[in-house]
């Protein structure tokens, strides 16, 4: 039950109004590709990701942990700076699986911009004590050329298909 209100709240939250009669929304302060979100859309997207990390770990399992990771995988770009704050606290949990995805989703969304302020203030986030504390593999992200030619952000490789010889 709580699951599936959340959801709906999460849906009509981060869908948007159609109506003609709204003006746009102005752009973020640090990345003017993305639309300035409010504290409730802001901390509806850090619960989505705090959600996903309990899950991630095996906190949260069965159709909860499932729609947990639903809902991490939709998230879009408007997502970018709660991701980056879900990174910072993934660093402090002792399980490196949570910082691991989340690199690769920012890695997607990094990979698949042209503004430069958005990457520069990625990159300002990442340089931070998280970054510190991130597995190697996910520490490419913060590069300067940041993202999408470093391992942890293209596509996964196939797993060889030969078996194994003993």
């Amino acid at each position: 039950m709580t699951g599936t209100l959340f959801a709906l709240t999460a849906a009509v939250l981060l869908a948007g109004d159609s109506s003609s009669d709204k003006t746009p929304r102005s752009p973020h302060p640090s990345a003017p590709s993305l639309p300035k979100l409010t504290d409730d859309e802001e901390k509806t997207l850090d619960t989505i990701i705090d959600r996903f990390m309990d899950a991630d770990i095996g906190k949260l399992r069965g159709r909860e942990g499932f729609k947990a990771q639903q809902d991490f995988e939709r998230l879009g770009p408007e997502a970018i700076p709660a991701l980056l704050r879900g990174i910072h606290r993934a660093a402090g949990v002792n399980d490196s699986c949570p910082v691991v995805v989340i690199s690769r989703k920012l890695g997607r969304l990094l990979g698949s911009t042209q503004d430069t302020k958005l990457l520069q203030f990625a990159r300002d986030e990442l340089a931070g004590s998280a970054r510190r504390n991130m597995p190697p593999s996910s520490r490419t992200c913060a590069s300067a050329s940041c993202c999408a030619a470093t391992p942890c952000c293209g596509p996964a490789s196939p797993r060889s298909t030969r078996p194994i010889v003993r």
